[in-house]
């Protein structure tokens, strides 16, 4: 790792150089420490986004890691993602694909931030597993005491024009116990770094990142939180296009513009899901 990375957290933002371009090596921890540091910046540096800042801090605690573990060959292999609890104590909500290999036969956990782990089963799944599909949702069951589990989140909806933070272990890493950017490793305590995003697309789910790094394996199924401190979505894929403008000049004249490439965060719709919850909160009755 190269010496100009730091590994100072302060207030949620990882401590990097301005220019990283500097340095002669870039890894995938110092990526995920300077996209967490950009998105905390882009939070305080409008008085306005106050609010979705302390909802994305008060809602970290309620983030984990989840774990799908399965034989291939002989090994054993961990397909990992990020979940939320949501709405009734227990229940976890992450995205389908991460499950893709889910079978009676696989070991399916969740880990919290203080590193403790439990298992769980599926509760309900949407109609696809393919990343970016607007169904590509799973809800989670934890077995473990109520009282011990993180506070549940709420469900809202997603809104066009809304800003929103997706929260996920992107790069396979996340802060540590001392606010450090850390591998992920079974047993390690670690809260979910950030990506400051804006809603644009409430029917397909799509927002536009506004500042941090575009999600990378590991923050998949990362909730979309808003200011009310509501899950409004969960994040399912990212995407790159090319985007080629015109401009019209003052005579009416067009000119088209220097292609330019673009990030979209492709997000799961979870609209059929407080059906589920729904009988989940009658069954413990």
């Amino acid at each position: 790792m190269g010496a100009w990375f730091a590994t100072a957290i302060a207030s949620q933002g990882a401590s990097v150089p301005e220019d990283p371009a500097d340095s002669p090596v870039v890894t995938a921890l110092s990526a995920v420490a300077l996209g967490h540091r950009r998105a905390n910046e882009g939070l305080r540096a409008d008085p306005k986004r106050k609010p979705l800042l302390d909802a994305a801090a008060a809602a970290a605690a309620s983030v984990v890691r989840v774990q799908c573990r399965f034989q291939s060959d002989g090994t054993e292999i961990c397909e990992r993602g990020t979940g939320a609890f949501v709405g009734v104590s227990g229940c976890v909500l992450t995205v389908g694909h991460v499950l893709a290999q889910y079978d009676d036969k696989a070991k399916l956990s969740v880990q919290l931030a203080d590193g403790r782990e439990f298992p769980a089963i599926v509760l309900g799944r949407g109609a696809s597993e393919h990343g970016g599909d607007v169904n590509d949702w799973a809800l989670l069951e934890v077995s473990g005491d109520p009282e011990r589990l993180p506070p549940s989140l709420p469900l809202g909806e997603p809104r066009a024009g809304v800003e929103v933070v997706l929260l996920g272990f992107g790069g396979d890493a996340g802060l540590g116990a001392a606010g450090v950017v850390v591998a992920n490793r079974d047993g390690t305590p670690l809260s979910p770094t950030w990506l400051l995003a804006r809603i644009d697309d409430e029917r397909g789910v799509y927002a536009t990142p506004l500042a941090g790094a575009v999600p990378t394996g590991g923050f998949s199924g990362g909730p979309a939180v808003d200011a009310t401190g509501a899950v409004v979505a969960v994040q399912a894929a990212a995407t790159a296009f090319r985007d080629e403008g015109t401009e019209t000049d003052q005579n009416g004249r067009r000119t088209l513009l220097p292609p330019v490439i673009r990030q979209r965060v492709d997000c799961a719709s979870i609209e059929d899901v407080g059906g589920i919850l729904a009988k989940a909160r009658r069954s413990r009755r």
